[in-house]
């Protein structure tokens, strides 16, 4: 320790006295030795604090409002297609936090996080869908992490996830398919007979227009979950004449019997279509599984499968290419017509 004593008319006092980067420290304190070693530690520490920032910025993050860091995050995520869910999230969380006084994002800690595992578990949330609000919880923190650096790691990898059951949902049979054809309403039967060929999600088919035929001869435009990334794909016969017949020369292509387009899918008609073919568990985006599924068993490369269902990677489309039982009972007779065995010999 680099303390000194001063011998005055009034007795002693003590101080300190040290160099730091060439510099020389020194103040004194008062009459004990004890303050004064303190004293030195705390500014000892304050420069070495300093300088350290000096070179690599703050070491301690400023306290960030939840507030202000979901708005940093819609605003990062403006072109995200599911922001509008993520935003509905947010307002659970939020509603959480503030019951529980938790105002500033790096307040968030995995103690905090079980609670609203819990919370969400009261509220009879299954666990996919607290996988859904962690999931969106992680992608803001990740961003907070990464880019913004105001957290120094991600509370969410801290916590344990409960295990979610992935549904299996059948993949409609083309035999089902024609069955749901002929019962729907010339309403929806456009609608199912694009998304059969095109594999299409919902929400992107309520979205094409008569410009996008026109933009490219034989081929449709959709708009995928991707802003700003086209999927182009080329126009079965079936399809176009389901299109010609729609008599749309601009703007969206499916539209209500008053002629305005649509906003949302119309789920009354499809729940109507379903039930009439004796399908009532089919989902519509069912039918973009079974696109997949039929071109997997139209021997169609899976590279080229996974471009037209604008699939970023391959695993994504292992998901929609799920073999039917008639593919099965084809395999099996092609592999003992392989093996050419009769009762287990060969011939």
């Amino acid at each position: 320790m680099s303390v000194y004593v001063y011998e005055g008319t009034r007795g002693k006092s003590y101080g300190f006295r040290f160099w730091f980067r060439n510099v020389l420290h020194e103040r004194m304190v008062g009459r004990s030795h004890a303050m004064a070693e303190d004293a030195e530690k705390r500014e000892r520490a304050r420069l070495e604090l300093a300088a350290w920032e000096g070179a690599w910025g703050p070491a301690a993050p400023r306290l960030t409002p939840w507030a202000e860091a979901v708005a940093r995050y819609e605003a990062a995520k403006a072109d995200k297609r599911s922001l509008r869910y993520d935003q509905y999230i947010f307002a659970w969380w939020t509603s959480f936090l503030t019951a529980r006084s938790v105002r500033y994002l790096q307040e968030i800690t995995p103690e905090v996080l079980d609670l609203a595992k819990v919370a969400m578990a009261r509220e009879q949330k299954g666990p996919a869908t607290i996988q859904r609000h962690l999931s969106v919880l992680r992608a803001l923190c990740n961003l907070a992490v990464k880019r913004w650096r105001i957290l120094r790691e991600n509370p969410i990898h801290l916590v344990d996830w409960p295990q979610a059951r992935s549904k299996v949902f059948p993949v409609p049979t083309p035999a089902e398919l024609r069955r749901l054809l002929e019962v729907a309403d010339p309403i929806i039967r456009p609608l199912i007979v694009a998304a059969i060929y095109t594999g299409l999600r919902a929400g992107d088919l309520l979205r094409l227009t008569a410009e996008d035929l026109r933009e490219r001869a034989g081929w449709i435009q959709g708009h995928g979950s991707k802003p700003n990334r086209p999927v182009w794909l080329p126009i079965a016969e079936p399809l176009r004449e389901t299109l010609d017949g729609l008599n749309i020369i601009s703007g969206r292509l499916f539209r209500r019997p008053n002629g305005t387009p649509y906003s949302w899918f119309p789920r009354e008609r499809w729940e109507t279509a379903r039930k009439a073919a004796s399908l009532p568990q089919l989902r519509f985006h069912d039918l973009r599984h079974a696109t997949g599924t039929m071109l997997a068993e139209a021997n169609v490369p899976q590279r080229v499968i996974q471009a037209y269902l604008g699939h970023s990677t391959g695993k994504v489309t292992e998901r929609y290419t799920r073999p039917q039982e008639a593919g099965l009972e084809l395999a099996a007779r092609k592999l003992g017509r392989r093996m050419s065995l009769v009762n287990g010999r060969p011939k």
